[in-house]
């Protein structure tokens, strides 16, 4: 009999004489899943109760950056499935609602549309009701948070970056065979191979009569300084994400009582310290990209919680 562990797929051979009653406890030798193995009972079909890898599943990942997107990729396709792509929030709703993915896989940091917002979109659309989310954070302070977020916004499964490699592709399989979705264990940080992600933006073009414009306004002009302009605002968008993430009630209590700023000092500070330690000045200049992210972030929740049309 060949059986597969749920937790990491790791496939084994099993004699059958080797279950002396109705089942068998197993303990796989490579990740340490703890799984029963039922015995077959002759003339009887027998429904596979461990996970099976459906190969051509079509998985979306949404994330702005190139490199997170490629590796994820790459995972996804040694284990046959199909991956999809998005840079950000419009592109990932367009195609769910062409491709229907079974999985989507959305940084909460996305650009367009918070990644936490799209459990609300998939439940509202009767089409995409079938997709599952699973958010993955962007922690912009791995030392802070250690924790499991409360609340998830309704989605299906979380990933920290640092744990994409050894545990995106058991999760997505436990989603596909109806599983219980298992959370993240709360230890300590582990740095990130592929980095904060803030650096893999494009180096935009910028055509005559804009870089006259910008000149004119007394504003960054240079292709160099638009790439440092991008990757303050994804950082910003990454340090809101999280305070959102990790602190829905407060979010939605300040939102309600107009007391943001109050309620999530510190959490702001501290967004508000390491932003201005890893962002120039000269381009903390040219705009407070933390101030639009919060700003953003609120006016959605706003019309979310029924507070503004």
């Amino acid at each position: 009999m060949i059986i597969r562990c749920p937790q990491c797929s790791a496939t084994y051979k099993v004699d059958d004489d080797r279950i002396s009653g109705a089942s068998l406890k197993l303990r796989c030798s490579k990740c340490g899943q703890i799984f029963l193995l039922r015995k077959k009972v002759a003339q009887e079909p027998v429904k596979e109760e461990l996970p099976v890898r459906a190969e051509g599943r079509k998985i979306l990942i949404a994330h702005a950056s190139g490199s997170m997107r490629e590796m994820m990729g790459e995972l996804l396709r040694e284990e046959k499935f199909f991956p999809l792509f998005a840079k950000n929030g419009v592109e990932a709703v367009s195609i769910m609602e062409d491709t229907h993915p079974d999985v989507v896989i959305v940084d909460v940091a996305l650009p367009d549309i918070f990644g936490f917002e799209f459990p609300e979109l998939i439940k509202q659309d009767k089409r995409l009701q079938s997709i599952k989310v699973i958010l993955v954070a962007s922690i912009y302070d791995k030392t802070r948070y250690k924790r499991i977020p409360q609340s998830l916004y309704g989605a299906d499964d979380f990933i920290e970056k640092h744990h994409i490699r050894d545990s995106l592709v058991a999760k997505i399989n436990r989603l596909i065979s109806g599983q219980e979705e298992v959370r993240e264990t709360a230890g300590a940080a582990e740095p990130v191979a592929v980095g904060l992600g803030v650096d893999e933006v494009s180096s935009p073009e910028v055509r005559t009569s804009d870089a006259a414009k910008l000149n004119e306004e007394e504003l960054v002009h240079t292709p160099a300084d638009m790439q440092d302009i991008e990757k303050a605002k994804r950082l910003a968008r990454i340090i809101v994400s999280d305070i959102a993430l990790y602190n829905q009630d407060l979010l939605e209590q300040g939102i309600r009582q107009d007391t943001v700023g109050e309620v999530l000092e510190k959490d702001l500070e501290e967004g508000r310290r390491l932003y201005n330690k890893r962002i120039s000045e000269r381009i903390r200049q040219q705009g407070d990209f933390l101030d639009e992210s919060l700003r953003e972030l609120i006016e959605k929740k706003k019309k979310e919680l029924g507070l503004v049309q």
